[in-house]
């Protein structure tokens, strides 16, 4: 008895023998797709505590220039009540060079 030969069709692939191709029920699979987890996870947790630190530092800065503004405001309150400015007399006319006052000039910038 001669043994018949094996055509393209008769010739068991390794998909064939794994389930298809489907290497899901594989335990080194579930193994990497766990690692592949737990450094998503530990990445996204760094990116989260780098937010939320810059966060902290925005409020801090946030704060320091309400501080500064108050102290600015409160300086140009403070020049303003020192200003000698003369008691108005609604009767006598005044002349318009007494009436205005310095102007005042806001510059941001160097």
């Amino acid at each position: 008895m001669a043994t018949p030969t094996r055509g393209a069709q008769q010739v068991r692939t390794l998909s064939s023998v794994l389930c298809s191709g489907v290497h899901s029920n594989e335990r080194h699979v579930h193994q990497f797709q766990l690692g592949a987890l737990e450094l998503e996870r530990t990445r996204r947790r760094r990116e989260k505590q780098a937010a939320l630190r810059r966060i902290q530092e925005l409020d801090a800065r946030l704060a320091h220039i309400d501080t500064l503004m108050r102290r600015r405001q409160e300086a140009l309150s403070a020049t303003d009540a020192d200003a000698d400015v003369p008691a108005r007399n609604d009767d006598a006319p005044q002349s318009a060079e007494a009436t205005t006052q310095p102007r005042r000039v806001v510059r941001y910038g160097s």
